[in-house]
């Protein structure tokens, strides 16, 4: 078959296969990115991928999360489509496309020069396409990552089987590509080992005297250099909070070696395909998915040892698949999708080599064994494509997909999570809490699925369980803003304003640019007869944006009519105050600043909420704030002897401080 023919072949196989992937929605990951992440709404802002993390966008302003991702290539191609197209989806599915056929015919290029042998090539090729195994890889938006990665590295290493590699061109060449990869995934650091097992099973005369075989490691130092600079620059660690994978290095040995049968299966037998598949973590060495798996490994490094001299492309094609497959093996986090379909992309690649030797050996029986190998080869091929259509159907919304995975994995907590919010968007609150009722059965800690259940419930118009929801989201995870906001809510509906007040307060003292938390304290503020709480609120919030309308609007208010002020029972702002000064007295000054404040919103004429506020600034090494609520409590009761003392004596120590004095 000419090369024309092959190329159409290897191109309408995909297109049956994958082509109605275009009218597909994004999902999962796509659909979080697209929605919630600036760096791919606004073109403005797509250079931030490139000295930030992955999941950046979800930081805190002014600080980082833990990240191990620095993948600055995988949202940029959504975020040009996205400027460039009203809806992405289509076109973003169309280039995971492009890229996996040109993988395909890379595969194919590598293959003709493996094995010699264009008919056999062009088998790897057309497998390697629709193998359902890959099925994730392709129509999941989010991994162009891993995608890109691979184009990248078969691009290196067909440059290098070519020789290419011994002039500056194919070595620049190959630098472009290892720079490439690296920045689409992580998994391209593999570039160099797969060249080094080309040289050590394929090369003819090993690395030998001439320095010029080493040229392309050396071009490959130097991407690797750039990209762990920008890698450190983003993430301030190369893995940083690797060690919280929750398994010690024993366990993580062992269920590395458990994984291995469930990637083989997939490989041999593609029909029960999942995008999320539940986790149990192996008991031990007596399991017997890790005997299995080192059995496993042992057989493909025995077997790459006994045909080292005499098939030395099988050896290449089994090491390929042994290193490629082995980063995907480390659990990382337990918690999530450790098992995934799209990490037997690269390493399939290997085994389909080794398999074509084995059938190029057997074939030399005759030329009917050949005519049934092809024929074989056809069914499979055809079996493949009808898998490989059916995935694409389950892919089509996110409200499939996430049916479909909850039918084959029970648990999937995060699928089950992410479908009871579908449920939330589509008005079914009924099942959507059904879904997440069962989740926190399963797993109590999961504070996600507790802030969701929340929602669900306040949707439903079940607000004292959506606040008991909340509350404990907020005990599991006490950082989240998204939590404490929908807290205050919860707390204002049911008439619990000084409740509200505190939950705001936790808010804006964890985001201080929360406009959200100003503004709903600006609205309580009015609302309960403290005009100047309520301007110094909105204020607040026009200084964080100054296009918001409804902070002018109640400035406005504030300054065209007087606001009735309301003074709450003395007995409760002492109430307040005492809570505030027995968690300051216990150590626990954040909790004493929550009270406080909360007090002296509630009732800011009352001085004490600032006399106390400025005892406890000073205590935290914040003198300017302890001055300032001292004044404020001092103007309230300009005849008490203390609070003018404590104020003289915090403006003289702040004097010194300013003056630089010891």
């Amino acid at each position: 078959m000419t090369g024309t023919k092959a190329l159409l072949l290897v191109v309408a196989v995909i297109a049956v296969a994958y082509g109605a992937s275009v009218r597909n929605e994004l999902v999962f990951d796509d659909l979080i990115f697209a929605t919630r992440d600036a760096r791919v709404q606004d073109i403005g802002e797509t250079p931030r991928l490139f000295v930030e993390p992955l999941w950046g966008f979800k930081d805190n302003p002014g600080s980082k999360g833990v990240h191990q991702y620095y993948r600055p290539l995988q949202l940029a191609p959504l975020a040009i489509l996205n400027y460039l197209f009203d809806d992405p989806a289509p076109a973003a599915h169309l280039l995971n496309l492009l890229v996996h056929l040109c993988n395909a015919l890379l595969v194919m290029m590598i293959s003709r020069r493996l094995l010699s042998n264009d008919h056999a090539a062009l088998a790897v090729a057309l497998l390697f396409a629709v193998h359902p195994g890959h099925s994730e890889a392709v129509l999941w938006v989010s991994d162009i990552c891993g995608l890109g990665a691979a184009a990248c590295m078969l691009g290196v290493v067909l440059i290098h089987m070519r020789g290419s590699t011994g002039n500056i061109g194919g070595a620049t060449a190959i630098a472009v590509l290892g720079f490439t990869g690296l920045l689409f995934k992580e998994s391209a650091l593999l570039a160099p080992l797969l060249l080094l097992i080309h040289d050590l099973t394929l090369g003819r005369d090993g690395f030998g005297p001439d320095r010029r075989r080493l040229l392309p490691y050396a071009a490959l130092a130097v991407p690797l250099a750039c990209y762990t600079a920008l890698r450190l620059h983003a993430l301030e660690g190369f893995l940083p909070g690797f060690r919280d994978h929750g398994l010690g290095p024993a366990a993580l040995v062992v269920n590395g070696f458990a994984l291995l049968p469930a990637y083989a299966a997939t490989f041999v037998w593609p029909s029960d395909l999942n995008m999320y598949h539940d986790f149990d973590a192996a008991g031990g060495p007596a399991d017997i998915r890790f005997l299995a798996g080192i059995s496993i490994a042992l057989l493909i490094l025995a077997t790459s040892a006994y045909f080292s001299r005499t098939r030395p492309g099988v050896s290449f094609g089994l090491l390929w698949s042994l290193s490629t497959a082995a980063p995907y093996l480390i659990v990382r986090w337990p918690s999530l999708n450790v098992f995934a379909e799209r990490y037997l992309y690269l390493p399939s690649i290997g085994l389909l080599w080794a398999l074509a030797f084995a059938a190029m050996a057997a074939s030399r029986k005759g030329r009917a064994f050949r005519q049934g190998l092809a024929v074989a080869v056809a069914a499979v091929a055809a079996i493949f494509i009808t898998i490989d259509i059916a995935r694409t159907y389950e892919w089509r919304d996110e409200l499939t997909l996430y049916t479909k995975t909850l039918e084959q994995s029970e648990r999937a907590e995060l699928i089950r999570n992410n479908l009871a919010l579908r449920y939330l968007a589509d008005g079914r609150h009924a099942e959507g809490v059904e879904l997440l009722e069962g989740l926190v059965a399963m797993d109590p800690d999961f504070a996600d699925a507790h802030h969701n259940l929340g929602l669900l419930y306040h949707a439903s118009g079940e607000t004292e369980s959506a606040l008991a929801a909340f509350r404990r989201a907020h005990e599991l995870a006490p950082f989240k803003p998204e939590t404490l906001l929908n807290m205050g809510y919860v707390y204002d509906s049911l008439g619990r304003r000084p409740e509200a007040v505190e939950a705001y307060f936790r808010l804006v003292m964890l985001e201080p640019k929360s406009t959200d938390g100003w503004h709903n304290l600006a609205v309580i503020a009015y609302e309960s007869g403290q005009p100047d709480n309520a301007r110094k609120a909105a204020r607040r919030v026009l200084a964080i944006d100054p296009s918001d309308s409804s902070a002018r609007e109640l400035l406005r208010r504030l300054d065209s009519r007087a606001v009735a002020s309301i003074r709450p029972p003395r007995g409760e702002t002492l109430q307040r105050c005492e809570a505030g000064k027995a968690a300051a007295v216990m150590g626990a000054y954040q909790q004493a600043l929550v009270k406080l404040n909360t007090a002296a919103w509630i009732d800011e004429a009352a001085p004490l909420p600032h006399h106390y506020l400025a005892n406890v600034y000073y205590l935290t090494g914040r003198l300017r704030k302890a001055v300032l609520h001292q004044r404020l409590a001092l103007e309230r009761a300009p005849g008490n002897t203390l609070y003018k003392r404590n104020l003289e004596s915090l403006e003289r120590e702040l004097a010194v401080l300013q003056a630089g004095k010891p």
